[in-house]
């Protein structure tokens, strides 16, 4: 998940990084992003990385607004058109 590698060596605590991570999972889930390798995924994860560190500490918060500043790009709606693109290719592959 790119969100607890961009937090590795950091100086938060580990419920600081709960905090996060909940949160990154929040905001993929509702944007509908499920490769959590993606370039997506991590710009998502940077992004709750930057309003916790505005003073924001509510997971379900930081994820629906991180989720809704998205939501709104098109590289969001792309990478899921992508997903299903690819999901429907390798069921026709023998």
């Amino acid at each position: 998940m790119p969100i607890l590698r961009l937090l590795r060596g950091s100086p938060y605590g580990p419920k600081e990084i709960e905090i996060m991570t909940a949160a990154h999972e929040e905001a993929l889930a509702l944007a509908g992003v499920t490769d959590r390798t993606s370039a997506v995924a991590e710009l998502m994860a940077r992004r709750v990385m930057d309003l916790f560190f505005t003073g924001a500490d509510e997971p379900n918060e930081i994820g629906r607004r991180v989720a809704e500043e998205f939501s709104k790009l098109d590289v969001v709606k792309g990478q899921s058109a992508l997903q299903s693109d690819s999901s429907q290719q390798s069921s026709l592959l023998p």
